[in-house]
């Protein structure tokens, strides 16, 4: 297996530990979904399938349309936020804002925590 690869199992590895709990505890105290009948294990599925789903884009499709390193991470991450609100909307049964929000929260505490840890 090639660095780069290697590279991108250890983000993805780091972004669903970060977002997966980042989900869940902003559902849970911040938006009070409890009571809004989100069990933890369809908060979890959905943080780990949005994950799964979004980081190959980030890692291997940006980058063959997008040569510069910071339009790569602007752009993908904005389309990443988008598609994960969207999924959260559908999936979790959330307002559009509400699942913006979400997606942006937990996905600027994945690339806080990634710009830290992987540098």
């Amino acid at each position: 297996m090639r660095l780069y690869e290697i590279r991108f199992l250890q983000a993805l590895a780091l972004t669903v530990a970060v977002e997966v709990p980042a989900l869940f505890l902003l559902l849970r105290y911040v938006f009070k979904a409890r009571g809004g009948g989100l069990e933890a294990y369809r908060i979890v599925l959905a943080g780990l399938f949005a994950s799964a789903a979004t980081l190959p884009y980030l890692w291997f499709v940006v980058p063959a349309f997008v040569e510069s390193r910071g339009m790569q991470i602007t752009a993908g991450e904005v389309v990443v936020v988008l598609t994960e609100a969207l999924f959260y909307a559908v999936v979790l049964r959330l307002g559009f804002p509400r699942a913006l929000a979400l997606s942006a929260a937990a996905n600027a505490a994945s690339v806080a925590v990634g710009l830290l840890i992987l540098r």
